[in-house]
């Protein structure tokens, strides 16, 4: 509401007040009046006249009565016709009144939801920096922790890792290996390396160095087969989930190792290096040996080895001692069996192919008459055939 529409309030109820003071009077001024020409001016006006007759005197009375109500209700007429008009002014005044204070209510209104939707977007944006605050210190709080976490999982590795490492080289009272404890550290190393890729490969390093230092291949003049700890090494490395450029930056050092007899039955041993090792009646069959490194010196230890279907692409057998190794549905492609010893046809005859193979003049010649087509590449169809042929027999 304006200042003038508020000046104008009090003036107009002042006004109203006045007008009823004067309209009151105004009323009693007329009802004396009409009090006097209708009952005593009439009769004083008639006693005048001097009339004497009673009947002609009370028409003339009547006729100055009659005149009198007209008068006054002509007047009265025109007083209520002010009234009319003076509460059509006030009506109006009150109207204006309304209007002005509905528009001041509707100002006031869009004011206090300006001031609200105001306070709503910066309560809003409050909000939206609390939440993004609260956001980045749970960012930082997990990051933190996650951090922490690392460094504790990382400090538990560690602890679990030395002390595995303790048992690998654990002995009873009388100085004898403590088989049970070392394989304990074997597992306990096995498990840290599927943890861990910071420690996959140094423990890999950890298990074949210690397969090198406790079986030697001079341990194979006292020992016919490879021992526990060996053995349990052995599987550890066939069951890892990386190999030689794949995942692993170096070849397996197995080199002369003792492992007669040992069990590498489906392990992958692709580039290993396995130089001077014994696998005399070692189990090979579906082992990995491609591009394996199996010479030093003369030769190579495979008496009686099983490497049915292994994989021997590439690998080094020059001067092997080959004598009753089975080769049966072996992989031989671009094997080196050059100087090898005691290497019989009837082994070659059951492998599933030699393309590429290196032998000795003699018994490549050899192959070339009885068995040609070893030296090809077996189609599908001739590769199923053979290998259910092998199952028959």
């Amino acid at each position: 509401m304006t200042s003038r529409e508020a000046n104008e309030k009090p003036s107009q109820q002042k006004f109203l007040t006045w007008a009823t003071i004067v309209f009151s009077i105004t009323l009693l001024l007329i009802a004396g009046l009409s009090y006097y020409l209708v009952f005593l001016y009439p009769e004083n006006q008639v006693s005048q006249l001097g009339i004497t007759n009673v009947t002609e005197k009370a028409n003339f009375i009547n006729q100055y009565r009659t005149t009198s109500i007209q008068l006054i209700s002509t007047f009265a007429q025109i007083l209520g016709g002010i009234a009319v008009v003076i509460g059509i002014y006030f009506a109006w005044g009150n109207l204006k009144v309304a209007q002005s204070t509905f528009e001041s209510n509707q100002n006031n209104a869009k004011e206090s939801l300006e001031v609200s939707l105001a306070n709503l977007k910066s309560d809003q944006e409050t909000a939206q920096k609390n939440i993004e605050i609260a956001l980045a210190t749970l960012d930082s709080n997990i990051k933190n922790a996650q951090k922490s976490l690392e460094v504790s999982q990382e400090g538990q590795i560690t602890e679990r890792f030395t002390r595995a490492v303790d048992q690998l080289g654990a002995c009873d009272k009388e100085g004898n290996p403590a088989i049970e404890i070392r394989l304990g550290g074997i597992y306990a190393l096995e498990r840290i390396a599927n943890e861990s890729e910071k420690d996959y490969w140094p423990i890999m390093e950890i298990l074949t160095a210690y397969v090198r230092k406790n079986s030697p291949v001079e341990t194979g003049e006292t020992h016919d087969q490879v021992s526990l700890d060996t053995q349990a090494i052995l599987t550890v490395i066939g069951r890892r989930k990386y190999f030689f450029e794949f995942g692993e930056p170096d070849r397996l050092d197995l080199h002369r190792t003792h492992l007669r007899g040992a069990s590498l039955r489906g392990a992958n041993l692709q580039g290993a290096d396995l130089r001077g090792a014994n696998l005399q009646g070692a189990d090979l069959r579906d082992t990995d040996l491609s591009n394996a490194d199996l010479v030093m010196g003369k030769e190579a230890y495979l008496q009686e080895a099983d490497l049915r279907e292994a994989n021997l692409r590439k690998a080094d057998l020059q001067g092997a001692n080959l004598i009753k190794a089975n080769f049966r549905g072996a992989d031989l492609r671009g094997a080196d069996f050059q100087g090898a010893r005691y290497l019989l046809l009837g082994q070659l005859s059951t492998a599933r192919t030699l393309k590429g193979t290196k032998f000795d003049e003699e018994i490549l010649i050899s192959l070339k008459e009885k068995y040609p087509d070893l030296l090809e590449a077996p189609s599908e169809l001739e590769q199923l055939f053979r290998d259910l042929k092998k199952c028959e027999d």
